[in-house]
């Protein structure tokens, strides 16, 4: 169901992008956003580096077990 909202959407800019003759800002908005979207992805793929690995430390240490335990109702 959210793939046909976001296909409507994206057709409903072309045509009006294409009926006031705005194409060239419809392409350059559409370049920002993904420029912006890989720079997001590349801030947040270190911290959620850093998280995993500390998770994973944790797991071999047994913190995660017994933080289970207290935390179990």
């Amino acid at each position: 169901m959210l793939n046909k909202v976001w296909a409507a959407m994206i057709a409903v800019s072309v045509f009006c992008a294409l009926a006031t003759g705005r194409m060239q800002q419809l392409s350059e908005a559409v370049l920002a956003g993904a420029g912006n979207a890989v720079q997001l992805i590349f801030g947040m793929m270190g911290m959620m580096c850093a998280w995993t690995g500390l998770m994973k430390i944790a797991d071999a240490g047994g913190l995660t077990a017994i933080l289970s335990r207290l935390l179990a109702p």
